[in-house]
């Protein structure tokens, strides 16, 4: 997958890698990801018990969900 970057809550979201081993950047900071090879979804730690159809999906849960990524 080529990287895509996208603005979501004043914060950049990198994505790079590929559907198998994707990497994830908020602001510079690495985001761990995940993909369930049974079911094809991504998860992350910082979001425990869901996981997303893509990683940009993912990405944006965390900026709205997680108080780390949050902007104040």
């Amino acid at each position: 997958m080529p990287e895509h970057r996208e603005e979501h809550g004043g914060k950049t979201i990198s994505i790079g890698g590929d559907d198998t081993n994707p990497t994830l950047t908020i602001d510079g900071q690495e985001v761990e990801v995940v993909r369930d090879e049974d079911v094809g979804r991504f998860t992350t730690l910082h979001l425990p018990y869901t996981s997303y159809e893509t990683v940009l999906e993912l990405a944006k849960q965390v900026i709205d969900n997680v108080p780390d990524f949050r902007t104040n």
